[in-house]
């Protein structure tokens, strides 16, 4: 379950968790400026490594052919971007050991359900 996050709550967190009282307006002005930067340097198709997560990043793909059979053409479409995130080998392990793979496939199947 997703909860919904307002101004009020996110700055009332960011305050306790710094253990100081700072303005609203100052946090949410520090956020955007993170996200413009963010936004900025995905933009460039750089990487951010996240410790102990993964790597996330923008990927150029490369022009791909496809034919139109009915005007007889050869075409080629344009180079696009894709959002990737490589989750890193010690999570992954983790997650793994969480999954329980017997359960999912009774659940898929319908055996499971009462």
């Amino acid at each position: 379950m997703i909860k919904k996050i307002d101004r009020v709550a996110l700055s009332k967190y960011v305050n306790r968790k710094i253990k100081r009282k700072i303005n609203h307006h100052h946090v949410f002005s520090v956020i955007s400026i993170l996200i413009d930067e963010l936004i900025e340097d995905l933009k460039q198709d750089k990487q951010f490594k996240i410790i102990n997560l993964g790597i996330f990043g923008v990927k150029r793909t490369a022009p791909r052919k496809y034919f139109i059979k009915f005007r007889n053409k050869h075409l080629i479409t344009r180079s696009k971007r894709k959002i990737f995130f490589k989750v890193a080998n010690k999570f992954k392990k983790k997650l793994i050991s969480f999954l329980d793979i017997d359960k999912m496939i009774k659940n898929n199947t319908g055996e499971g359900s009462e």
